[in-house]
């Protein structure tokens, strides 16, 4: 077998073992609840909502008055990848449940394949392959085999940064679009677009590399332009996340809380040990992420990311938004190697596969992923 196609086949068994440890996981979190499947664990959770998007669109009008759950609908969920299951879902004889599981766990295979590219790009095979362990074994990586979509929007967030040090600036731009069609928080690579076409015009005068912030912000501006067409407001998407989830920014106050109750009971709730995990490895990554001579758009993209959840007074640093951050996990695979570096894909590897059986057995009102 030729170098590039055995790199390749090592880099689909890495993903493929991770995601048999995930479904491992999420069988052993139905044991004891009958009531609770496998498919339900993959496809709880927001999943519903994703589900609810691809099979019956988005609501053409809001509640007179957004108050509590009724403000709760499929607007606050972004349209790339409920486009995808529904055309996986009509197309194929799989449910819409079926077709969200394979589009996350295609999508989460080629997202790893864009990390490897990005970090052999940087140092070299070694370094990417154990960047993709990393990766697909990270705490929140999990959320690649369920009905959620950070797969579809890591895809975008990769090959973006990817084609940004490649300067493929319309590669670039696209890509970040679909970053920014899938989740809101793909906005962020226009930060980092905007950072590389200074650069690019700075140095060599460059002004094609003006398409990447052009288009990289276009998945949401055109879902919002829907929105408007649909509703008759251009705000409905912060209208439900406002109403119907809670979510503004809060300058920290509750991630604060959490990470001063997880100081002092740390095992006395699991969303706080969660929470306070999370916050000390966005730490130390974090430090040597900006202690490292990685280029420039990968440490905005990833502070950027992680300010935007921290900042939030409903998300945090959960795993599976760390995940999204993923050029933290690029200092440790190219400077970690043999048993440092087996010791941590292994501790990775442990935590995802509890995190799984926990948000398994989670009743749906609880602590969601």
């Amino acid at each position: 077998m030729p170098p590039a196609r055995s790199a390749l086949a090592r880099l689909l068994l890495i993903y493929a073992v991770s995601r048999l440890l995930t479904l491992a996981a999420a069988a052993v979190s139905t044991i004891g609840h009958p009531h609770s499947t496998l498919w339900g664990v993959l496809g709880g959770w927001d999943g519903n909502w994703y589900r609810a998007a691809a099979t019956g669109g988005y609501p053409s009008t809001l509640p007179h008055r957004l108050t509590g759950v009724a403000a709760q609908n499929p607007i606050a969920f972004f349209p790339a990848y409920p486009f995808a299951i529904r055309v996986v879902w009509r197309f194929t004889p799989l449910t819409a449940l079926g077709a969200g599981i394979l589009v996350s766990i295609v999508a989460g295979a080629l997202a790893a394949l864009l990390v490897g590219a990005l970090v052999r790009h940087l140092a070299d095979t070694e370094a990417a392959e154990r960047a993709v362990v990393l990766f697909c074994f990270f705490p929140g990586a999990f959320i690649l085999s369920m009905v959620y979509a950070e797969a579809v929007m890591l895809v975008g967030a990769a090959a973006c940064l990817l084609a940004l040090l490649q300067r493929r600036w319309v590669l670039a731009g696209l890509a970040g679009a679909l970053a920014s069609g899938a989740r809101a928080n793909g906005l962020v690579l226009t930060l980092c677009c905007v950072w590389a076409a200074i650069e690019a015009i700075r140095r060599d005068r460059d002004w094609r590399a003006l398409a990447a912030p052009l288009l990289a912000p276009l998945g949401t501006l055109l879902y919002f332009v829907f929105l408007r067409a649909r509703t008759g407001s251009f705000t409905a998407w912060f209208l439900v996340e406002r109403k119907g989830w809670h979510e503004r920014i809060d300058w920290a106050s509750n991630n604060w809380q959490h990470a001063h109750d997880f100081l002092h009971h740390p095992f006395r709730d699991g969303s706080d040990l969660i929470l306070g995990l999370g916050l000390i490895f966005a730490i130390g990554a974090g430090i040597a992420l900006a202690r490292s001579r990685l280029p420039g758009v990968l440490s905005i993209y990833a502070f950027a990311t992680l300010v935007l959840v921290f900042l939030s007074a409903t998300l945090g640093l959960r795993p599976r938004f760390l995940l999204t951050a993923f050029p933290l996990l690029i200092p440790i695979a190219m400077r970690w190697r043999n048993t440092r570096f087996a010791v941590t894909a292994g501790a990775f590897a442990a935590t995802m596969a509890v995190l799984v059986v926990y948000y398994g057995v989670q009743p749906m009102s609880g602590v969601a992923p």
